[in-house]
């Protein structure tokens, strides 16, 4: 799979606003984790090649009873990097 996008604000590790997958413009763009030898910055546009995969982060309820963690258990998206096919100025 190929994406392209730019940096966006959001509470994630390493977001990317991606616009385009294998070269389909996206009708909204989806913002999503990357994971791999690429740090995602302001200011630059990434085409980048690998695939989406997730885990399961935080505590389960069973575990924490009646404490509410700060991050609740769920499952998370992202992207893993294979390969930086371009990196453009915005």
């Amino acid at each position: 799979m190929i994406i392209d996008g730019v940096f966006a604000r959001a509470l994630l590790a390493n977001p990317l606003k991606v616009s385009e997958t294998d070269g389909r413009t996206l009708k909204q763009p989806v913002v999503i984790m990357i994971r791999g030898e690429v740090q995602i910055r302001k200011g630059t546009r990434y085409r980048l090649e690998g695939y989406e995969s997730g885990e399961f982060g935080g505590p389960p309820m069973w575990l924490t009873g009646d404490i509410l963690p700060q991050q609740p258990f769920q499952f998370y998206s992202f992207f893993v990097v294979t390969k930086v096919i371009a990196l453009k100025p915005e």
